[in-house]
């Protein structure tokens, strides 16, 4: 930001610095630095020591959400326990397991066995559980878990002040600008609800942030490439969609200045060439075995993962950004009722919601400030993924009207219309946040040039003392003035924390050494029968550190015509013991099928929660089925099938 010395009216000395009137193009804007710390190691340690003082200060605010984990840490607690938490629970854990035992991280047999996944078309968050191994070892898969949230809500908040440093002179702008954008209705929503996939944001603004050095030529070519070709790549090993999303976003943006400032494109073509190559190379070592097993692997899909029709009901609402929801701590009943409403899927997938005062706020620093290159981008980001995250048709209280959207443009493209509409709130809230950070800055700039032109036109001082005391008044009452107003905009963000949390109710048989009655990496029929929304027993896979395989399982897989589906390899006992539970029906159980079904896919235990509803009817109906009685040991019913002396075949009791 340029500053200029305007002197003293009585004594024609130089005593108040203030900030001009912005330019009318900036061509520079983007790569502009607020604090322009000088190249080198002494910038590079400064620049880290505030990122670790401002993740040291979201911590705190992240922990809150998780107040009953930390208050009763000696028990599993985890949200729901149920649908994606449990799945991406089982992730987290499938990867220490798999290394350990010397089996593929990214195709699993561990469920939807005797077949199995590819973990690489589901989300798998390859790159955390790698990285969280250790302490997923130590402390057990739901402690670990809870931890990863925690810090998803922080390290994101944390990047995104980084990179509000490069925009910004006045640091509590950067550190409300990551606070937005960590704590957004988005990430608050997400990790609430288990999406460590999705809640975890700390690599998009550090992608950003290395296109700006390679922008200002602060890192060469080759390792400003290689270090963004391995942000990309840590990105798909935690989410694709995350990833497209930033790709596609960023690399418009890209697009439209290289046009605009084309010459200088041209000039420096050798770099961008060199580093192009540098991150596609980084890019390639280390995902390319991935991408080889996703798209050449076992169980590959071949079609959409999900159908567009179910994934054009997850999108947002026209009025998505002024009406709070669940999310929020202040949400009256009449604007829950709308909110509640929104999505004809899920409500919890509306995540735009900003608040009034701040989208007023962002919306005058629009205008004030739109012939800063930096505001006119980050508008058009706002508004183009708002405008995709409401889906092919503009919804209004989740009523179509017809009007189509830019989402509609992307439908029918490969990949790009595979992305749910709703995930592109994760552009809107990036906008917003540099739009809020950035007009903060300049707002405390200008109040502080104006409060020393008043305190000038009051009274002239007469010394340097009283223009050195001036000074700091203004400067400190511009600080405060903005600090409040700051402050002031982000209270209806304010989330209806603590989270609910659980017990996992996991028992005790896959928590100690009873375990091991089960013959490792045998395979097992659970009850409940774990699908989509009872696929608990793969929490209690997960604590036995993948001891056994089993039936069924929360992810996607090919369907009979390749493409995804949450309910591939049907059998009778699927079908029994779902009826069962839900509904205390044994229509559906024939114990003669089913003992065929059980032989033919080689089942050797069956184990059933005593806690879980409808269980002596269960119990019934595989006592028929095995025509044996079931042990009791560590809260569960357990069936074995025992091998005999002589043969291949067992015999169950």
């Amino acid at each position: 930001m340029t500053l200029h010395v305007r002197p003293n009216q009585s004594t024609g000395e130089p005593y108040d610095q203030e900030p001009e009137e912005p330019p009318p193009a900036d061509e520079t804007d983007l790569s502009a630095q607020g604090s322009a710390p000088r190249p080198g190691r002494s910038a590079f340690m400064r620049s880290s020591l505030a990122w670790l003082v401002a993740l040291c200060t979201y911590l705190p605010l992240a922990a809150l959400g998780f107040w009953p984990v930390w208050q009763h840490w000696s028990a599993q607690m985890n949200g729901c326990n149920c649908w994606d938490q449990l799945e991406q629970e089982w992730y987290v854990q499938w990867v220490p397991s798999a290394l350990a035992h010397g089996q593929t991280v990214l195709v699993t047999h561990h469920i939807y066995a005797p077949d199995g996944v590819n973990l690489m078309w589901n989300a798998s968050v390859v790159a955390l559980g790698t990285a969280f191994a250790p302490v997923t070892e130590a402390l057990g898969v739901v402690h670990a878990f809870s931890i990863l949230l925690t810090l998803s809500l922080a390290l994101s908040a944390s990047t995104m002040f980084l990179l509000l440093r490069r925009w910004t002179a006045w640091l509590p702008a950067a550190w409300l600008g990551g606070l937005v954008y960590g704590f957004s209705t988005l990430a608050v929503q997400e990790a609430g609800l288990g999406r460590l996939n999705l809640s975890f944001d700390a690599l998009p603004p550090l992608m950003v942030l290395v296109v700006v050095k390679l922008v200002r030529e602060e890192w060469s070519p080759v390792v400003g490439g290689s270090v963004l070709g391995l942000l990309v790549a840590a990105q798909l090993l935690i989410s694709e969609e995350i990833l497209l999303i930033t790709l596609l976003l960023v690399g418009l943006t890209l697009i439209v200045l290289a046009v605009v400032h084309r010459t200088e494109v041209i000039d420096r073509g050798t770099d961008v060439l060199r580093t192009v190559l540098a991150s596609a190379l980084t890019f390639l070592v280390i995902s390319g075995y991935p991408l080889f097993v996703q798209f050449t692997g076992p169980y590959r899909i071949t079609g959409p993962p999900q159908s567009r029709a179910q994934i054009a009901l997850f999108s947002s609402d026209l009025l998505s950004p002024v009406v709070p929801g669940a999310t929020q701590w202040f949400a009256p009943e009449w604007a829950s009722r709308i909110s509640g409403a929104f999505s004809a899927a899920l409500a919890g997938e509306v995540t735009t919601y900003v608040g009034l005062p701040l989208l007023a706020l962002v919306l005058v620093s629009v205008v004030l400030l739109r012939s800063r290159t930096i505001v006119r981008v980050f508008t058009l980001v706002a508004l183009g993924s708002f405008l995709l995250s409401m889906g092919p048709q503009v919804l209004v209280r989740n009523h179509h009207t017809g009007i189509p959207g830019p989402y509609a443009l992307l439908v029918h493209l490969p990949f790009l219309g595979d992305i749910i509409p709703s995930r592109f709130a994760l552009g809107f809230w990036f906008a917003i946040a540099v739009l809020f950070a950035v007009g903060l800055d300049t707002g405390r700039d200008r109040l502080h040039g104006a409060a020393l032109r008043w305190s000038e036109n009051r009274d002239a001082p007469q010394s340097r003392a009283q223009i050195t005391r001036r000074r700091t008044t203004a400067k400190r009452a511009a600080g405060i003035v903005a600090v409040l107003v700051g402050v002031g905009v982000v209270i209806p963000l304010v989330p209806n924390w603590p989270y609910h949390q659980q017990p996992a109710t996991v028992p005790t048989f896959f928590t100690t050494n009873d375990v091991q009655h089960i013959p490792f990496d045998s395979l097992a029929v659970t009850y409940p029968y774990p699908l989509t929304a009872t696929a608990w027993p793969m929490l209690w896979q997960a604590d036995s550190d993948m001891r056994f395989r089993m039936l069924g399982g929360y992810a996607i897989a090919p369907g009979p015509d390749g493409t995804g589906t949450f309910f591939s390899n049907s059998n009778p006992m699927e079908y029994c013991l779902l009826v069962i539970f839900g509904s205390g029906s044994s229509k559906y159980c024939n114990p003669t099928q089913l003992a065929t079904s059980l032989n033919t896919l080689g089942v050797t235990s069956v184990i059933a929660d005593n806690d879980e509803p409808h269980i002596a009817l269960a119990r019934s109906v595989i006592d028929q089925t095995l025509g044996a009685q079931p042990r009791q040991i560590g809260g569960v019913s357990l069936w074995q099938c025992v091998p005999m002396r002589a043969g291949r075949s067992c015999r169950w009791r």
